[in-house]
């Protein structure tokens, strides 16, 4: 059995947690660039980790399978932001971004077989 077939909230969700902890690692990147980027690149990285598990939530809390799927994409584009902020930290700052680069393509990948699942099988909330 599949974790969404037997998640009861969006807390079950694999997805959903993994998500939290890469915004929890990105915080503390976020936290130490210089001074003046924690306003810029720093709240931009912050606000693109947060969405992502924000709107697998959002999504998991709406009516219809569709919208669910929705909050997903969103959720996946804000993956695609984040990545590229981790690039500008990475070539900008010499952070080494690859362990937190390698996590967002796991969750996009979690997203993505999620999305068809739901496709399938759109009764997979209980």
């Amino acid at each position: 059995m599949r974790y969404e077939d037997k998640a009861r909230g969006f807390r079950d969700l694999r997805v959903w947690q993994q998500a939290i902890m890469l915004a929890a690692e990105v915080m503390k990147i976020a936290a130490s660039l210089p001074q003046h980027e924690l306003y810029g690149l720093g709240n931009q990285m912050r606000r693109s980790a947060i969405s992502v598990s924000s709107n697998i939530a959002e999504g998991w809390g709406r009516r219809g399978e569709k919208e669910f799927s929705r909050f997903l994409d969103i959720a996946n584009g804000s993956l695609c932001e984040l990545e590229t902020q981790l690039e500008i930290a990475k070539i900008c700052y010499n952070i080494d971004t690859l362990p937190l680069v390698n996590q967002c393509a796991a969750i996009r990948a979690q997203i993505v077989a999620f999305a068809r699942s739901l496709e399938k099988n759109p009764r997979i909330r209980k």
